[in-house]
């Protein structure tokens, strides 16, 4: 292995951030990746590694409203959608421009939904789509 980092792309970045605060590590990911700070506060942190944990937390939320607003706008434009769209459209009065205004989404079943297997398991989920950014 080298010792030379790969650098990340966005997505992964943002992916290892949040796995990492998962497992209860943001503090290892922080003092890894953060080249400025050594003195921190009560809590460990450098105001250096508290500004970059909320901004890429902040950037992860951002592209998951994205993410979820395109899959709502896909049922809303889509005339495949069927009783969706006319529920949406008709008894909701949902527009396009509603759904952009106020970032409204909607969270495909990419899991355990008609037609999915080993093979297809997960595909047009939001880490794939982090990932892949």
């Amino acid at each position: 292995e080298s010792n030379q980092k790969r650098k990340m792309s966005f997505g992964e970045s943002v992916f290892q951030v949040l796995q990492d605060y998962g497992n209860g590590n943001i503090t290892n990911h922080l003092n890894r990746n953060s080249s400025i700070g050594s003195r921190g506060d009560s809590d460990g942190y450098t105001s250096y590694q508290r500004r970059y944990k909320q901004r890429r937390l902040e950037q992860a939320n951002e592209e998951a409203a994205k993410f979820y607003t395109s899959k709502l706008l896909q049922v809303l434009n889509s005339p495949s959608s069927g009783k969706a769209r006319t529920y949406l459209r008709s008894n909701r009065s949902l527009t396009p421009q509603t759904v952009k205004k106020f970032a409204i989404g909607y969270a495909p079943d990419v899991y355990y939904g008609p037609g999915r297997n080993k093979k297809t398991w997960g595909e047009g989920s939001l880490v794939v789509y982090l990932k892949e950014k």
